[in-house]
């Protein structure tokens, strides 16, 4: 190689590496914490951050936070890197509000989602019920739930099946169709006695390791070690009654976590839509003062150890129609033919 070459070479190194740390020099002080712990935290513990080109994402993400004065101002460059690990279930928030997330382009059952249909059920309408309807079935639609008091929401789930149990319930529905997603503790813990004691599922890795497990004992739930409410085991059953889940395209996240612990159990069929697909586990990781990063960590496994990458299928497909009437209702009939078999 002539000298000259390698002169123009060495040069084009330097100006390179110079416009790259440039980039990083511009970004304020106050915020690279922020920057930093964000990419960080997303190097090591993403799901899919096997995929991304990390100098690449970074150079990028400083270049879009360039002119950032407060947190909120680095919105675009958290949007780019959930755009680059291709989380369409992740988020970033900043005093326990979303400032940025990612959505790409919808699978074919997330093109089934009705907007309106959506914005209703994540309105909180429809909230916790429960009912005795024909024949002894007993019927109990699981809607999203909020962060906050695992203990009281656990209990109304809990005393909810007892009651149904003690007016002599045979068979069962457990509607999670308008469950939108949220926090799925009391969802787990208020359902115990009906998923079953043992190891319900597992979270895994990209590769399929597992990472942590569900576990049902004496009707409390364990996410690994954690418990999130011990409540008294007031309705034992002798033998694990026929069980009917709805799911829905509406059924997400918390929702999808649910739908994969009835999976694998014994005399239990799924009735409806294929999921949304927001079947991923995500953290709940702060990363400076007041910024948290939510992000994909793990897949939703079942007992049996399927790992759901996309939705949870049903058995026997129903389409969603929002309604209040049991009567009219083609889900319910349906999982109460197949219930009185």
């Amino acid at each position: 190689m002539k000298k000259f070459e390698r002169k123009k070479i060495i040069v084009s190194v330097i100006f390179a590496l110079l416009f790259h740390f440039s980039l990083f020099a511009q970004v304020s002080e106050s915020l690279k914490p922020y920057l930093d712990g964000a990419i960080s935290h997303a190097q090591t513990r993403s799901l899919y951050r096997g995929k991304v080109d990390w100098n690449a994402t970074k150079t990028e993400m400083y270049r879009l936070a360039k002119d950032a004065k407060t947190v909120e101002d680095l919105s675009p460059a958290l949007k780019y890197l959930l755009s680059k690990l291709e989380d369409s279930h992740g988020r970033f928030f900043y005093k326990n509000q979303p400032i940025a997330f990612w959505y790409g382009e919808p699978t074919e059952n997330q093109k089934k989602i009705d907007t309106k249909v959506w914005n209703t059920i994540q309105s909180g309408k429809y909230t916790f019920k429960y009912a005795m309807l024909e024949k002894n079935v007993g019927y109990l639609r699981i809607p999203g739930l909020p962060m906050g008091d695992n203990v009281k929401m656990s209990e109304e789930i809990r005393n909810a099946v007892c009651d149904l149990k003690q007016k002599k319930a045979k068979y069962w529905i457990v509607d999670l169709r308008y469950n939108g997603g949220g926090n799925m503790y009391p969802m787990m813990e208020g359902l115990g006695n009906l998923i079953g004691d043992g190891t319900v599922g597992t979270v895994s890795d990209f590769e399929g390791k597992p990472l942590s497990t569900w576990k049902i004992k004496d009707a409390d739930f364990y996410y690994d070690d954690y418990l999130a409410a011990d409540l008294p085991d007031n309705c034992k059953f002798g033998k694990l009654p026929k069980v009917a889940v709805l799911i829905s395209q509406y059924t997400v996240s918390s929702g999808e976590a649910v739908a994969v612990a009835f999976k694998g159990r014994t005399n239990t069929r799924f009735f409806g839509l294929e999921t949304g697909g927001l079947i991923t586990v995500t953290d709940w990781t702060p990363i400076n003062s007041d910024l948290v990063a939510s992000i994909s960590v793990g897949y939703y496994t079942d007992r049996n150890g399927k790992i759901y990458r996309d939705f949870v299928e049903p058995d026997k497909k129903i389409e969603f129609v929002l309604t209040e009437d049991f009567e009219k209702d083609e889900g319910i009939k349906s999982a109460i033919k197949w219930l009185r078999k």
